[in-house]
């Protein structure tokens, strides 16, 4: 068997989600519509029937599609929520998404010592530094997000520090980062939400008056395994970058 076989295999079917992904939020396939069958994905694709079951389980976790057994895949009214909380997506991505061009400002990036909570966060041990970057994306030249971004350095390794220290911008897209120079994948993420005004925003020189009302998000990435692989702190100003969050009922059995 060939060896790099299941990393092919990945990557088609990595592409192809995101052309189904992509047909989904443009309504080529529309809600409650029916997607073709996997044998027809196969043919159009040129693809073995498994690359694109392995696509459609993937658009069935990010909940874009619905299977009924012995039916077929329909498009879930869940693929029209616009930047849905429970997907973890680089934020070049999602401004993109909105119909906007993106772009990041980078304002620091350095070496530094955490706070006692930030080293706890990220398990690092007393003196453990990490890479910090303060940077701005923005949604066509307009601010529309501030994010500080921790990762230990004993991911990136002396050497990627050094260059990111000299190129700031290979620190963008992050999960990209991890993934291709690290071969750290975030897996999940845990995110803590609330509302702030300016003034209490631990960002440099941040131009907003003090009492203008953000978004605070703070999260950690995590890996497979449980490494914390990252933190961020991300302030979000602008109301074009809303967000919608699904709530399930939780169903408790009788006593």
């Amino acid at each position: 068997m060939n060896a790099r076989m299941p990393v092919r295999v990945a990557s088609l079917a990595a592409q192809i989600l995101d052309i189904l992904s992509d047909r989904i939020r443009r309504g080529i396939y529309p809600v409650g519509g029916q997607l073709p069958t996997e044998n027809q994905l196969a043919a159009e694709f040129g693809v073995s029937r498994a690359t694109i079951r392995s696509a459609m389980t993937a658009l069935a976790q990010q909940g874009l599609v619905a299977r009924r057994h012995g039916v077929g895949t329909f498009v879930s009214r869940l693929s029209r929520l616009a930047n849905p909380l429970n997907e973890a997506e680089d934020f070049t991505y999602l401004i993109a998404r909105a119909g906007a061009q993106p772009g990041v400002r980078y304002i620091t990036v350095a070496v530094a010592q955490p706070a006692p909570a930030l080293a706890a966060a990220l398990d690092l041990e007393p003196g453990a530094p990490v890479l910090r970057s303060h940077k701005i994306f923005t949604a066509d030249g307009e601010p529309v997000i501030y994010c500080v971004n921790s990762i230990p350095t004993r991911i990136l390794g002396d050497d990627l520090v050094q260059e990111a220290l000299a190129s700031p911008e290979i620190t963008e897209p992050l999960f990209d980062l991890l993934e291709r120079r690290c071969n750290q994948r975030t897996e999940y993420q845990v995110a803590h939400v609330q509302p702030e005004i300016a003034r209490g925003c631990d960002f440099p020189d941040m131009p907003l008056d003090p009492y203008h009302p953000v978004l605070f998000l703070e999260e950690v990435g995590y890996s497979s395994d449980e490494l914390p692989l990252w933190h961020s702190r991300s302030y979000f100003p602008k109301s074009q970058m809303s967000f919608d969050l699904v709530r399930y009922r939780i169903r408790r059995t009788e006593s």
